[in-house]
Protein backbone atom coordinates (compact mmCIF):
# COMPACT_ATOMS: atom_id res chain seq x y z
CA UNK A 1 0.00 0.00 0.00
CA UNK A 2 0.97 3.26 -1.18
CA UNK A 3 1.38 6.54 0.72
CA UNK A 4 1.60 9.90 -0.74
CA UNK A 5 3.80 12.08 1.00
CA UNK A 6 3.12 15.72 0.50
CA UNK A 7 5.68 18.59 0.94
CA UNK A 8 3.71 21.79 1.21
CA UNK A 9 4.26 25.95 2.12
CA UNK A 10 7.61 27.83 1.48
CA UNK A 11 10.96 26.51 1.23
CA UNK A 12 12.62 27.37 4.52
CA UNK A 13 15.93 26.71 4.92
CA UNK A 14 16.21 23.53 2.75
CA UNK A 15 19.58 23.57 1.87
CA UNK A 16 19.85 21.96 5.83
CA UNK A 17 17.28 20.13 5.74
CA UNK A 18 16.67 18.26 2.79
CA UNK A 19 19.38 15.89 3.58
CA UNK A 20 17.53 14.93 6.20
CA UNK A 21 14.44 14.50 4.35
CA UNK A 22 15.85 12.54 2.00
CA UNK A 23 16.92 10.25 4.88
CA UNK A 24 13.38 9.90 6.27
CA UNK A 25 12.07 9.14 2.38
CA UNK A 26 14.27 6.12 2.17
CA UNK A 27 12.58 4.97 5.58
CA UNK A 28 9.53 5.78 3.84
CA UNK A 29 10.02 4.21 0.42
CA UNK A 30 11.42 1.20 2.10
CA UNK A 31 8.88 0.48 4.41
CA UNK A 32 5.31 1.53 2.72
CA UNK A 33 6.31 2.78 -1.02
CA UNK A 34 5.16 5.95 -1.80
CA UNK A 35 4.24 8.90 -3.95
CA UNK A 36 6.01 11.84 -3.75
CA UNK A 37 4.27 14.92 -4.09
CA UNK A 38 6.56 18.19 -3.77
CA UNK A 39 3.78 21.49 -3.34
CA UNK A 40 6.93 23.42 -2.05
CA UNK A 41 7.03 27.12 -3.47
CA UNK A 42 9.47 30.15 -3.35
CA UNK A 43 6.92 32.47 -2.95
CA UNK A 44 4.12 33.29 -1.87
CA UNK A 45 0.67 31.61 -4.19
CA UNK A 46 -1.40 34.44 -5.38
CA UNK A 47 -4.44 32.27 -5.45
CA UNK A 48 -4.53 31.50 -1.81
CA UNK A 49 -7.48 33.50 -0.61
CA UNK A 50 -5.94 34.38 2.91
CA UNK A 51 -2.56 35.83 4.67
CA UNK A 52 -2.22 34.89 7.54
CA UNK A 53 0.28 31.76 7.93
CA UNK A 54 -1.68 29.29 9.99
CA UNK A 55 -4.57 29.45 7.67
CA UNK A 56 -2.18 29.38 4.14
CA UNK A 57 -0.77 26.23 6.06
CA UNK A 58 -4.17 24.58 6.18
CA UNK A 59 -5.05 25.39 3.01
CA UNK A 60 -1.55 24.40 1.30
CA UNK A 61 -2.54 20.79 3.08
CA UNK A 62 -6.30 20.41 1.84
CA UNK A 63 -5.80 22.04 -1.49
CA UNK A 64 -2.64 19.65 -1.70
CA UNK A 65 -5.14 16.58 -0.67
CA UNK A 66 -7.33 16.97 -3.37
CA UNK A 67 -4.81 16.53 -5.88
CA UNK A 68 -3.28 12.66 -4.51
CA UNK A 69 -5.13 9.28 -5.10
CA UNK A 70 -3.78 7.45 -2.10
CA UNK A 71 -5.62 6.72 0.76
CA UNK A 72 -2.91 7.90 3.56
CA UNK A 73 -1.07 10.94 3.34
CA UNK A 74 1.69 12.22 5.20
CA UNK A 75 2.10 15.89 5.10
CA UNK A 76 5.41 17.74 6.11
CA UNK A 77 6.92 21.05 6.09
CA UNK A 78 9.84 22.15 4.92
CA UNK A 79 11.20 23.74 7.81
CA UNK A 80 10.93 20.57 9.94
CA UNK A 81 14.18 18.34 11.40
CA UNK A 82 13.41 14.75 12.07
CA UNK A 83 15.64 12.62 14.68
CA UNK A 84 16.34 8.85 14.50
CA UNK A 85 13.65 8.58 17.30
CA UNK A 86 11.10 10.99 15.70
CA UNK A 87 11.52 8.84 12.41
CA UNK A 88 10.52 5.29 14.29
CA UNK A 89 7.94 7.18 15.89
CA UNK A 90 6.46 8.84 12.84
CA UNK A 91 6.91 4.86 11.27
CA UNK A 92 4.55 3.67 14.59
CA UNK A 93 1.80 6.34 13.66
CA UNK A 94 1.54 5.73 10.18
CA UNK A 95 1.29 2.20 11.14
CA UNK A 96 -1.64 2.80 13.35
CA UNK A 97 -3.32 5.23 10.80
CA UNK A 98 -3.01 2.01 8.37
CA UNK A 99 -4.22 -0.52 10.19
CA UNK A 100 -7.64 1.86 11.11
CA UNK A 101 -6.59 2.80 14.91
CA UNK A 102 -6.99 6.14 14.52
CA UNK A 103 -7.75 8.80 11.89
CA UNK A 104 -5.25 11.53 11.65
CA UNK A 105 -1.73 12.24 13.89
CA UNK A 106 -0.58 15.72 14.48
CA UNK A 107 3.30 15.58 15.20
CA UNK A 108 5.85 17.55 16.44
CA UNK A 109 6.86 18.76 19.98
CA UNK A 110 4.76 20.36 22.36
CA UNK A 111 8.33 22.46 23.79
CA UNK A 112 6.26 24.04 26.82
CA UNK A 113 5.00 20.38 28.08
CA UNK A 114 6.52 18.17 26.44
CA UNK A 115 10.67 19.13 25.95
CA UNK A 116 11.83 15.69 27.18
CA UNK A 117 9.22 13.52 26.02
CA UNK A 118 10.11 10.62 23.40
CA UNK A 119 6.62 9.38 21.79
CA UNK A 120 3.85 10.73 24.05
CA UNK A 121 0.21 10.36 22.98
CA UNK A 122 -2.71 11.96 23.79
CA UNK A 123 -6.30 12.96 22.37
CA UNK A 124 -6.04 15.93 20.09
CA UNK A 125 -9.42 16.57 21.12
CA UNK A 126 -8.68 17.13 24.54
CA UNK A 127 -5.63 19.86 23.81
CA UNK A 128 -5.74 23.24 23.22
CA UNK A 129 -2.99 23.33 20.42
CA UNK A 130 -1.74 20.25 17.89
CA UNK A 131 1.55 20.05 17.10
CA UNK A 132 1.82 20.38 13.20
CA UNK A 133 5.03 20.14 12.13
CA UNK A 134 4.29 16.52 10.11
CA UNK A 135 0.22 15.29 9.50
CA UNK A 136 -0.62 12.13 9.14
CA UNK A 137 -4.08 11.73 7.71
CA UNK A 138 -6.71 9.27 5.86
CA UNK A 139 -7.99 11.54 3.17
CA UNK A 140 -11.35 10.45 3.66
CA UNK A 141 -11.20 11.64 7.72
CA UNK A 142 -10.53 15.58 6.63
CA UNK A 143 -12.86 18.00 6.18
CA UNK A 144 -13.75 19.38 2.70
CA UNK A 145 -11.34 22.08 1.29
CA UNK A 146 -14.21 24.40 0.90
CA UNK A 147 -16.10 23.89 4.39
CA UNK A 148 -12.86 24.66 6.20
CA UNK A 149 -12.00 27.41 3.80
CA UNK A 150 -15.29 28.71 4.70
CA UNK A 151 -15.05 28.48 8.25
CA UNK A 152 -11.33 30.61 8.38
CA UNK A 153 -13.04 33.08 6.65
CA UNK A 154 -15.08 34.06 9.85
CA UNK A 155 -12.31 34.00 12.48
CA UNK A 156 -9.89 36.79 12.66
CA UNK A 157 -7.08 34.59 14.37
CA UNK A 158 -5.13 32.50 12.28
CA UNK A 159 -1.33 33.15 12.75
CA UNK A 160 -0.57 29.50 14.45
CA UNK A 161 -1.25 26.58 12.46
CA UNK A 162 -0.95 25.09 16.03
CA UNK A 163 -4.97 26.47 16.00
CA UNK A 164 -6.27 26.49 12.84
CA UNK A 165 -5.20 22.61 11.81
CA UNK A 166 -7.96 21.59 14.38
CA UNK A 167 -10.50 22.70 11.64
CA UNK A 168 -9.25 20.01 9.11
CA UNK A 169 -10.72 17.17 11.11
CA UNK A 170 -14.41 16.07 9.99
CA UNK A 171 -16.61 15.61 12.95
CA UNK A 172 -16.09 12.10 13.85
CA UNK A 173 -12.37 11.85 12.94
CA UNK A 174 -9.96 9.86 15.18
CA UNK A 175 -7.26 12.33 15.83
CA UNK A 176 -4.01 11.91 17.86
CA UNK A 177 -1.83 14.49 19.34
CA UNK A 178 2.11 13.47 19.25
CA UNK A 179 4.82 15.23 21.03
CA UNK A 180 8.11 13.61 20.11
CA UNK A 181 12.11 14.96 19.09
CA UNK A 182 11.33 16.51 16.20
CA UNK A 183 12.13 20.07 15.72
CA UNK A 184 12.14 23.32 13.39
CA UNK A 185 15.00 24.84 12.30
CA UNK A 186 15.51 28.39 12.49
CA UNK A 187 19.14 28.51 10.16
CA UNK A 188 21.00 27.00 7.90
CA UNK A 189 23.69 24.38 8.73
CA UNK A 190 27.03 23.45 7.33
CA UNK A 191 26.52 20.41 10.11
CA UNK A 192 23.20 18.70 11.53
CA UNK A 193 23.54 18.18 15.16
CA UNK A 194 20.52 17.48 16.99
CA UNK A 195 21.64 19.41 19.97
CA UNK A 196 22.46 22.27 18.09
CA UNK A 197 19.06 22.72 15.73
CA UNK A 198 17.08 22.30 18.91
CA UNK A 199 18.89 24.70 21.08
CA UNK A 200 19.05 27.50 18.22
CA UNK A 201 14.85 26.85 17.85
CA UNK A 202 14.19 26.96 21.39
CA UNK A 203 15.40 29.89 22.10
CA UNK A 204 12.00 31.79 20.12
CA UNK A 205 10.24 30.34 23.24
CA UNK A 206 10.90 32.82 26.84
CA UNK A 207 7.72 30.97 28.33
CA UNK A 208 9.15 28.13 29.99
CA UNK A 209 12.63 28.81 31.73
CA UNK A 210 12.51 25.13 32.91
CA UNK A 211 12.38 23.60 29.47
CA UNK A 212 15.47 25.73 27.88
CA UNK A 213 17.09 24.70 30.97
CA UNK A 214 16.82 21.25 30.33
CA UNK A 215 17.77 21.36 26.68
CA UNK A 216 21.01 23.74 27.26
CA UNK A 217 21.61 20.53 30.06
CA UNK A 218 21.53 17.68 28.20
CA UNK A 219 23.25 18.44 24.90
CA UNK A 220 24.49 14.52 25.25
CA UNK A 221 21.08 12.70 25.91
CA UNK A 222 19.62 14.98 23.09
CA UNK A 223 22.48 14.02 20.45
CA UNK A 224 21.10 10.28 21.34
CA UNK A 225 18.17 11.38 19.99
Amino acid sequence: MAIAVIFTGLKRFYTSTQPNHDKILQVLRKKYGIVLYNQYRETANSICPFEQSGKVQVWDLLTARDQVNEDVIVKIRSDVYFTNSSIDVLCKEIDAVIAGDTDVVYLGIDFLHDYDKIHKRENARNCKKVTDFVIVARKNSLENTDTVTAALSTTVKGKSGNKTFFKILKPEARAIKVSCQMYLVRKEYSILDNWQIYWDWCQHYRKSEQAQEWVKNNRQLIGTF
